[in-house]
């Protein structure tokens, strides 16, 4: 489906980390837990992709080198260890959430493309924002040449779909627009 530049190496996952509260409805919470997630992508091996982050839910796709541990595992290790306790004595609370977590691996550019694109459309679908670059809590503004997240690292998805970065991120944008039109029936809402 999309030109084929670079191919990952490693093995590449759509990790979800699900709540059962709006643990993360807080800015404040959000940046913190976002820092844990630095932290946690931090060892040699694993890069972040994209990344959308709700009240309640992150999803993630990653790319690991590691083979010492899987990353829904890492993931939810970092949350325990990490971002629980914050969260209990930021909120003094004792009843702690339900969570779940689960990495899919992901085969090929087009999984790839399809799913990064997916996590920048969620805000959107459900309701935060009208257009998904206004949506803070994503790796969407970076696509589009604006802030940057330190722990994505974005040249992993640009360079499979071009060697020319500023191609790559057309393209990306041009097939987000199609998928954003497909979905909700309006030619606008990716970026303004």
């Amino acid at each position: 489906m999309y030109k084929k530049a670079a191919v990952l190496s490693g093995r590449t996952f759509l990790t979800s980390l699900v709540t059962d509260q709006h643990i993360f409805a807080d800015e404040i919470d959000k940046f913190h837990f976002l820092k844990t997630l630095k932290g946690i992508l931090d060892p040699p091996g694993y890069r972040g992709i994209a990344f959308v982050l709700t009240d309640s839910e992150l999803h993630l796709v990653l790319n690991s080198k590691a083979d010492d541990i899987d990353p829904d595992e890492r993931i939810l290790n970092g949350f325990n260890q990490v971002f629980l306790p914050y969260y209990e004595h930021r909120h003094a609370c004792s009843g702690l959430p339900r969570v779940r977590v689960r990495a899919v691996p992901l085969f090929g550019t087009d999984q790839l493309v399809e799913n990064s694109i997916r996590l920048h459309l969620l805000p959107r679908r459900e309701g935060y924002v009208d257009w998904a670059a206004d949506y803070w809590w994503s790796s969407a503004q970076m696509y589009l040449g604006h802030y940057c997240w330190d722990f994505i690292d974005q040249e992993l998805l640009l360079s499979t779909i071009s060697y020319d970065s500023g191609r790559a991120r057309k393209e990306l944008t041009r097939i987000a627009r199609k998928a954003y039109l497909q979905e909700f029936g309006k030619n606008h809402g990716y970026n303004r």
